[in-house]
């Protein structure tokens, strides 16, 4: 049988940065907090907060993958801010990620890739925790297009290294 296409994708830290994420929880909270936060659980914690595995700081490098089904020809990522009304405003941020050739344990194929620009240090979560949006899309032949989109919370309310200097 063969698939129509699927999509799942996924954003995660580069090592060093989830590295300083679980010593920050440690230190803290003492776990590594290796679980996903959504907003409204995050925000009505207490400050300091507990960092899920997708809490970012602000300027991170966003570590990109997607597991496809079918035999996409392309796979992009584009990133979204909230906007007025609950509707989401195109960032400017995108990416295309790359086909590694391999698969997963499921047979799906791995897309991988990151997206980091210097102008993203400090535009996002200053105030208080934001959420993007990454809208992962897999292009097929004939003009099929998949989508999912993943979340990611970005807090610098207070920057790492300044929790780092407290340590």
């Amino acid at each position: 049988m063969i698939s129509e296409g699927r999509i799942t994708g996924f954003v995660n830290h580069t090592e060093q940065w989830d590295a300083n994420r679980k010593r920050y929880n440690l230190k803290r909270f003492s776990e590594e907090v290796n679980r996903v936060t959504q907003l409204g659980d995050y925000i009505a914690m207490p400050v300091p907060r507990m960092r899920g595995v997708n809490v970012f700081w602000s300027g991170e490098r966003f570590m990109l993958r997607a597991e496809t089904e079918g035999e996409p020809e392309r796979v992009s990522v584009q990133v979204f801010s909230p906007g007025p009304g609950g509707g989401l405003i195109n960032t400017g941020y995108s990416t295309d990620l790359a086909d590694t050739g391999q698969r997963t344990a499921a047979d799906a194929e791995l897309w991988t890739g990151s997206l980091w620009d210097p102008a993203m240090i400090n535009k996002w979560g200053r105030r208080e925790p934001e959420e993007l949006s990454f809208r992962f899309t897999a292009y097929y032949p004939e003009g099929v297009t998949k989508i999912h989109t993943a979340a990611a919370i970005i807090d610098s309310e207070r920057d790492y290294w300044q929790f780092h200097r407290l340590w």
